[in-house]
């Protein structure tokens, strides 16, 4: 039992720095490689790795009153790519191509994303699920 204890202790400790990150940083979304507390991003990382099911309803409840963000950052990533997919899609519905112009003042953020996206498979770094999404929406790949 003290051990089960110590568990919640450290818990409930592990908590109040995230609160406290809160309040001072407006979200829970504490950096991977957070230098100031790297035992507190390490702790953030594991919660969301593990997943609601690994909680008691109390520790939910604590997570949730201050706006816990359950999506990783590698699913963050992935949203804001689909986001601007379809973004892309809707300027090819109303143009008839995928073809952004570079000097577009309607939506930057899509202008950068093309040539991010063009910029990535010239490297060799753009996923091919991503290259295939593309081409299938009749992506131009030459400037």
């Amino acid at each position: 039992r003290p051990r089960r204890r110590g568990k919640y202790r450290k818990w409930r400790d592990n908590f109040e720095a995230l609160r406290k990150y809160q309040e001072a940083v407006g979200n829970t979304r504490v950096p991977s490689e957070y230098k100031k507390d790297q035992c507190l991003a390490s702790w953030v990382d594991k919660l969301r790795s593990k997943g609601k099911e690994a909680l008691t309803e109390e520790q939910l409840f604590l997570l949730e009153g201050i706006g816990f963000d359950w999506e990783s950052k590698e699913e963050k990533f992935e949203r804001a790519w689909e986001e601007m997919y379809e973004r892309l899609k809707a300027f090819r519905r109303e143009h008839g191509h995928c073809r952004v112009p570079r000097r577009w003042a309607h939506d930057q953020k899509l202008v950068n994303w093309v040539y991010y996206q063009k910029s990535q498979l010239l490297r060799g770094n753009l996923p091919r699920h991503r290259e295939q999404l593309l081409n299938e929406i009749g992506f131009t790949w030459k400037q």
